[in-house]
């Protein structure tokens, strides 16, 4: 869409004191829909800290969780005052509208930095040969630097944007038509796949293998508890952002109009803060649990291939011999 065109869909402000009813429901839209998941995540916060023990607060996962809840009240907050102010037919300060524009392209980036953290505590590069570590993280880095440079660029882009433009729906109809949206969802998709199926992977291959060594009744009947906290984490961190990110894709390939694009991701930003903070809960709360009945819960294991056929659990669990396995577990703090 080039500059007149828009121009033409989006006519000057009113006078101060009186609003286009037509332009209320973009603000409406956005006020309601950040205000609605940034209260989430304050009970989703209190669910965390309760069912995290002082040694897992100390775990880089879990100071990154928190550090993505901050993030996203912090753009929750930001929100809410630009379309509060909007509503009002108050003028907002050019430098939030565009800390809020790269609050909401720099969010998800981070919040997937938990995934990360996972996928590294469960393939630990110390214990990996040069050829799987090389295999593994090189295409999560040239991931993370592609779409960080991206990033970049496009905040730049935005805020030169912001310099020849008043109403921030036409700053925000210009960039929709850059290049670097579709780019950042392209890649974010192809991301976000990698990353999540490399720990779910995993995951699977803990509870298959805790199924082999399970002997008694008691850990048998727990198995699938482990399961169920397999299939939600990796519902929260797989099957709902990835088809978020095909719906973004769709919309920007499809739709002319940004703001029918811009709800969706306003939304997956939310869902994946959300789903790394629900991943984390259910496996300390599976840890918490079998805490209790003497078990090694989800979020204690710890996988990593060494070539020896030893399998250990330190704590409650006792030690045990697995030839055929060629595995060595270890409890560890990992959420």
């Amino acid at each position: 869409m080039s500059s007149g065109s828009a121009a033409a869909a989006f006519p000057p402000p009113p006078p101060p004191g009186l609003t286009y009813i037509a332009g209320l429901e973009p603000s409406v839209n956005l006020l309601l829909i950040g205000t609605v998941w940034s209260a989430f995540l304050v009970p989703i916060a209190i669910a965390l800290f309760f069912f995290s023990t002082p040694a897992l607060r100390r775990q880089p996962v879990f100071i990154m969780n928190v550090l993505a809840i901050a993030f996203g009240l912090m753009e929750g907050s930001i929100n809410m005052y630009n379309q509060t102010r909007a509503l009002l037919s108050k003028p907002v300060n050019p430098n939030f509208d565009s800390a809020f524009a790269s609050a909401t392209i720099l969010v998800p980036n981070f919040a997937e930095l938990v995934l990360l953290f996972r996928v590294a505590a469960v393939y630990p590069p110390r214990s990996l040969s040069w050829t799987k570590f090389l295999s593994l993280y090189v295409p999560i880095v040239l991931f993370k630097i592609s779409r960080f440079t991206n990033v970049i660029i496009f905040i730049v882009k935005w805020v030169q944007l912001k310099k020849d433009t008043i109403n921030p729906l036409l700053t925000g109809q210009e960039a929709w038509t850059l290049p670097n949206a579709k780019i950042e969802w392209f890649l974010q998709f192809f991301d976000t796949i990698y990353v999540s199926s490399l720990f779910l992977v995993r995951l699977y291959q803990n509870n298959r293998s805790l199924a082999v060594l399970s002997g008694s009744k008691a850990k048998r009947r727990s198995i699938p508890s482990r399961i169920r906290t397999l299939f939600w984490i990796a519902v929260s961190n797989f099957v709902i952002p990835v088809v978020l990110n095909l719906v973004q894709l769709i919309f920007v390939f499809r739709d002319d109009y940004f703001l029918h694009g811009t709800y969706i991701f306003l939304t997956n930003n939310y869902v994946q803060i959300i789903g790394v903070l629900l991943a984390t809960i259910w496996s300390t709360g599976s840890n918490w649990q079998a805490q209790g009945s003497g078990e090694v819960g989800v979020s204690e294991l710890k996988l990593m291939s060494n070539g020896n056929s030893t399998s250990q659990f330190s704590g409650r669990a006792a030690s045990s011999s697995a030839t055929e396995l060629d595995v060595h577990f270890e409890v560890k703090s990992v959420v």
